[in-house]
């Protein structure tokens, strides 16, 4: 099966879009960027990406919370207790288990 060379190009475009929205304290749009480079490794089946992009996620919500006075998208400022930086790590990691899982399945198809 042929893979679509869009994600895989778009990756890292949207990895420097995030670092450069970031650095620039415009922590929306880095969480966009950095979300859109999730889904883009998710469709390329890259469950590498698909963790360094959680890592990413998890380091920018300790960035984000520690701003003063206390930035929106902050844990303190979440309603359940975990800031969006950190739902969408989970969400990143429960897409590297269904990854898996379709590996799995894949594989045991493909077996005599």
């Amino acid at each position: 099966m042929a893979t679509d060379p869009v994600p895989e190009r778009a990756y890292p475009d949207f990895l420097r879009l995030f670092a450069e929205t970031s650095a620039a304290g415009h922590h929306e749009a880095a969480f966009h960027a950095l979300a859109a480079a999730m889904h883009c490794a998710e469709d390329a089946h890259d469950i590498a990406r698909v963790n360094d992009v959680a890592v990413l996620m998890r380091q920018q919500q300790q960035v984000v919370d520690a701003i003063k006075p206390p930035h929106r998208l902050c844990t303190k400022s979440s309603h359940g207790g975990r800031g969006i930086f950190e739902i969408a790590a989970s969400q990143a990691d429960t897409v590297i288990l269904r990854l898996r899982l379709q590996q799995r399945i894949e594989q045991a198809k493909a077996e005599p």
